[in-house]
């Protein structure tokens, strides 16, 4: 088994060095040290709220699904598929604006990081 110290340290030595070590420290290096820790986690954070945009919600899409006879024509299907042509044409523009929206804002977040 592989240890998490190293050999010559135990944790209750290192909880002791640790004590030992605050205790040597004053008042105003404990708020410096508290400030110093704030802001580097404010950075962080605001790193990746940059990183992770939140998306809008939308309402999830129902498909139907048609039942249709065994004896319709090849007619019948050119039909429907007339019928059904501008809006998959519709849905797919809407997509692809979707996509291109997306790829903007990776570019906006590469050039304010310098990539």
């Amino acid at each position: 088994m592989m240890a998490f110290l190293p050999r010559p340290v135990s944790p209750s030595r290192a909880i002791a060095d640790l004590w030992r070590f605050l205790r040597a420290r004053r008042r105003h290096e404990f708020a410096f040290g508290m400030l110093a820790i704030g802001i580097t986690g404010l950075w962080f954070a605001m790193i990746f709220d940059k990183l992770n945009p939140k998306a809008e919600w939308r309402s999830p899409t129902v498909m139907y699904v048609k039942q249709w006879p065994k004896t319709r024509t090849a007619a019948d299907v050119r039909a429907q598929q007339a019928i059904d042509a501008p809006r998959e044409k519709a849905e797919r523009e809407a997509l692809a604006a979707e996509k291109k929206k997306r790829q903007d804002q990776f570019k906006r977040l590469a050039k304010q990081l310098g990539i």
